[in-house]
């Protein structure tokens, strides 16, 4: 059974009845406020959430953190944040684009993928180029451990120290 994940606007009231935020791509996101619904004679149901980009983030650095592996649909929630398609995260974690397909509908065991997402996702949105290179290392060593032939960063600056 997958966590139920809940979501406020600090300093907002909640409203009577949660919100399922099904366009999350995840069955178990909630919104507790900052929600408007209006009907529409032409359209039906009209949803706006506030601050969506903010929203986004929060479920994305959720996930990241969470300490069991992630779902299939949270890969590709993930993914999607990165703007990436499955053939451009296969590149990444050194498998084929069926493979991450077979990840996000929970088909494959994704082993050490699962961390190198959460690193590779990180080092995406950190802003500051010398981290996100070493988080994208790390996932590197996450992928493959044996690879001990380039250089690897070490503490802050652009001094480098090769591998033995």
């Amino acid at each position: 059974m997958t966590a139920r994940y809940e979501f406020a606007l600090k300093g907002r009231r909640h409203a009577a009845k949660p919100y399922q935020f099904k366009a999350s791509g995840l069955p178990n996101v909630y919104l507790l406020n900052g929600v408007k619904i209006e009907k529409n004679s032409d359209y039906g149901e009209l949803v706006a959430i506030d601050r969506l980009p903010d929203l986004f983030m929060a479920i994305a650095f959720t996930l990241v953190s969470k300490p069991d592996r992630l779902t299939g649909a949270e890969m590709r929630f993930l993914r999607k944040r990165m703007e990436m398609t499955q053939a451009d995260l296969a590149k990444e974690l050194w498998v084929s684009e069926q493979t991450v397909a077979n990840y996000e509908k929970s088909k494959t065991e994704d082993g050490p993928a699962d961390r190198a997402l959460r690193f590779l996702f990180l080092a995406h949105v950190v802003d500051d180029d010398d981290l996100a290179q070493e988080l994208h290392l790390e996932a590197e060593d996450l992928l493959r451990p044996s690879r001990k032939d380039r250089s690897r960063p070490t503490g802050a600056g652009p001094w480098w120290v090769a591998a033995p």
